[in-house]
């Protein structure tokens, strides 16, 4: 059943599944941080359309040229020859209103 993401708190709480989701994905580190939206949905998360927004206007994200995720997918970005590994997604308390 696809998890529903429509904020920071809902982010938080499938944190696990998202990280698992990552993992499972040969570049789905890189494509989670070129582009958390578009990756999550492509994973199968349901991502509400204001959150991806705000998801895409983050300073790490915003900056990233639009064809840098089909590139990484592909294999042929810079950024595939990296290792990339993410343990955490680091939503500090109070971001969004978590609590």
């Amino acid at each position: 059943m696809p998890v529903d993401i429509g904020s920071w708190r809902d982010l938080r709480s499938a944190e696990e599944t998202v990280l698992a989701a990552v993992r499972e994905h040969r570049y789905g580190a890189q494509l989670f941080l070129v582009d958390p939206p578009r990756f999550l949905s492509e994973a199968g998360f349901r991502v509400g359309g204001a959150f991806a927004a705000d998801l895409r206007a983050l300073p790490g994200v915003r900056t990233n040229p639009a064809r840098a995720y089909d590139l990484i997918a592909a294999g042929r970005h810079p950024l595939c020859r990296m290792s990339i590994r993410i343990t955490t997604l680091g939503l500090p308390h109070g971001l969004g209103g978590l609590t």
